[in-house]
């Protein structure tokens, strides 16, 4: 048997699908085996183990051992019969077919996108709550899914992936907001967005994104943003500083613009 296997521990939310709680441990439990498989006792034994007392599926098993129906197999080494009285009792916790898909929309609908959220994270949870649907029989048909996304999406990230990349399904949906929140992510703590011949500059110098038509939300918040001395020319504005991008900028006449 190889050493320092963790086998997983049952929850009570397993309860939702004790098919796929059986399932991991017996993968596990195939590992621990070297690739084989465990002796019956053995497979007993760790299931036991992973059912803590405390839990119901292991009240439930702890009890089944007190049975004279049980404890005759065990007397017998009919540990093979023991095994399937032990998976009779874990496949009696299944919750009803009803309440598996009461649960999982349920979980589905409290779901929401959350300002700052890492967006992988958002979409495993997004994935696994969509797998749980599917697999009790309860997934919406995909134009729904797709409107469910954008309700729950952040409102600036839906209208400029729906203007931009206008995706038509939700993969290509999900990849979209992936490459928006990539992007913002990239472009938070750089300079913020400025226009004309200055932006220009920074822009080939790879120091500020070419705004989106319509968006003044940099520029909008540069007017907005407290007034502070700045270290390279000594004035007050916001973080960025007009005189030093204008030394920069080799298409900058100063002279014309001065009497202009």
């Amino acid at each position: 048997m190889v050493a320092n296997v963790k086998f997983p521990e049952f929850r009570e939310e397993d309860r939702k699908d004790m098919l796929q709680f059986v399932t991991e441990f017996n993968r596990v439990a195939s590992h621990a085996a070297g690739g084989g498989v465990l002796s019956t006792q053995e497979w007993i034994n760790m299931m036991l183990n992973a059912c803590a007392r405390t839990t119901t599926a292991g009240r439930a098993l702890r009890v089944l051992q007190r049975t004279e129906m049980y404890q005759t197999g065990e007397n017998l080494r009919r540990y093979d019969y023991c095994q399937a009285m032990i998976l009779s009792e874990l496949e009696k916790l299944q919750r009803s077919d009803f309440v598996r898909m009461t649960d999982a929309r349920t979980k589905f609908d409290k779901m929401t996108f959350v300002s700052g959220q890492d967006i992988y994270d958002y979409h495993t949870s997004w994935d696994d709550s969509v797998q749980d649907m599917k697999d009790n029989h309860c997934l919406p048909d995909e134009a729904t899914l797709i409107f469910d996304y954008k309700r729950k999406m952040d409102a600036e990230a839906v209208l400029h992936v729906q203007r931009v990349d206008k995706p038509t399904t939700l993969a290509e949906w999900k990849l979209a907001v992936e490459g928006f929140f990539d992007s913002a992510q990239g472009i938070r703590g750089g300079p913020g967005r400025i226009v004309g011949a200055l932006g220009a500059t920074a822009r080939r110098q790879g120091e500020d994104p070419e705004p989106a038509e319509g968006d003044t939300g940099g520029v909008l918040q540069a007017r907005q943003a407290t007034l502070k001395e700045c270290p390279k020319c000594k004035g007050k504005h916001t973080d960025y500083c007009v005189q030093f991008y204008a030394d920069k900028d080799d298409t900058f006449d100063r002279e014309n613009f001065v009497k202009g």
